[in-house]
């Protein structure tokens, strides 16, 4: 017999990410994704694995859809999967050392809206 509330739970805890690339669309579970980096007009997604998916959209329109899902605008070019986040260090403007051993600059603008979600997100 199948469980099915296993599989709902499966589901939800792998939500994927729909990528525009250069030859079609990919699906990228969204907890594999460390950040996403602008390089105007396009972006790369920075993956756990080590990873870096070019894409065919704008940091805006990942931005518009992610921010619901786990991810913050900490810079201009700059968008992170807060669960990544391993460290916040409070120097200068702000320095995020994600889990992988990446470290992020914040800018200043930004540093409420990520103790903002820093307070909804964790414990």
């Amino acid at each position: 017999m199948v469980n099915y509330s296993n599989i709902q739970m499966q589901f939800e805890s792998e939500r994927k990410i729909r990528v525009k690339i250069h030859d079609g669309i990919q699906l990228i579970p969204s907890n594999h994704v460390l950040y996403i980096e602008a390089e105007a007009p396009y972006t790369y997604l920075h993956l756990l694995n080590g990873d870096k998916i070019f894409c065919c959209e704008s940091i805006r329109s990942f931005d518009e859809k992610l921010s619901t899902h786990g991810f913050v605008r900490i810079h201009k070019s700059l968008l992170v999967n807060i669960a990544s986040i391993d460290c916040y260090k409070k120097e200068a403007s702000g320095t995020l050392l994600l889990i992988d051993g990446t470290q992020l600059k914040l800018a200043r603008g930004k540093k409420s809206l990520l103790l903002e979600k820093f307070e909804t997100h964790f414990l």
